[in-house]
């Protein structure tokens, strides 16, 4: 990363730090309103999303700044400058306005539409994780490395639920070596591999603002993210009724057993 990189990432720390208070004082306790497409949105999504982008905007204003909770009437917008922000403010907000933690504050740095640098507040650990393929993986600055666990037949796969009724013979059959967990934060599910808490992800419904901070840190950890429909990145427009994505992520050693299973799913 070169320095205009590198500045950005010590100002996109201190925006994220900057909420952390605000995050766990309406964490549980958050009004819940309704978007455009059904899903919950709480103030404290807005409120964060609208606080960190102001923060960079006013450091970096020749930057792109993508989030979920973008104008729902605003068309596409192509990404044209070298800088773009794309950011979730908070992931698993269900969990969030309810009082379940799995939950996170999650943002990237996009170059040339690539996320290079991936910063992710996790509620559960109260840790502040960042990181990219050119500086490591830091949780709450300190550098790290994936952590191994041997885990024997108590391997560990995060699957995102619903599953389509279309899916299910098939990812029952990927699935069945591994225990499961579902925490409801797309985010998390891909960052927990590529930290090495866990050993793999499938999910078919996600969004590319959920798993932009996570593809940095599995780019920077080796683990394999295979999209099933292209990968999104580089991002060429952002759009905030973009499409979900397909994917199944495992380090690579995991994929050669999953291989049957991944062709099926293409077709699909």
């Amino acid at each position: 990363m070169d320095d205009a990189a590198m500045r950005r990432m010590t100002a996109a720390l201190l925006a994220i730090r900057e909420q952390v208070d605000y995050f766990h004082q309406h964490f549980g306790r958050a009004e819940t309103l309704w978007k455009h497409d059904g899903t919950r949105v709480t103030p404290a999504d807005l409120a964060v999303s609208e606080a960190i982008f102001a923060a960079l905007r006013k450091r970096f204003p020749e930057d792109q700044f993508f989030s979920e909770e973008s104008d729902p009437e605003a068309p596409p917008t192509p990404v044209t400058a070298r800088f773009a922000w794309m950011l979730d403010p908070i992931d698993g907000t269900n969990n969030f306005a309810i009082g379940i933690p799995f939950c996170s504050i999650s943002l990237a740095l996009l170059d040339r539409g690539v996320p290079v640098c991936g910063f992710l507040y996790d509620f559960g650990l109260r840790a502040l994780f960042h990181g990219g393929p050119a500086i490591g993986l830091f949780r709450d600055g300190q550098p790290i490395e994936r952590e191994e666990h041997p885990r024997g037949a108590e391997k560990i796969l995060a699957l995102h639920a619903p599953i389509g009724e279309r899916y299910l013979p098939v990812v029952s059959r990927l699935i069945s070596g591994y225990k499961l967990r579902a925490w409801g934060a797309g985010s998390l599910h891909l960052a927990y591999v590529a930290f090495g808490k866990i050993d793999a992800a499938v999910d078919l419904t996600v969004k590319a603002w959920d798993i932009v901070a996570a593809w940095a840190f599995c780019q920077t950890t080796g683990v394999r993210v295979e999209f099933l429909d292209g990968s999104p990145f580089p991002l060429k427009a952002f759009d905030v009724h973009m499409q979900p994505t397909r994917y199944v992520a495992a380090p690579p050693e995991e994929f050669a057993a999953l291989e049957p299973e991944l062709h099926e799913l293409r077709q699909l």
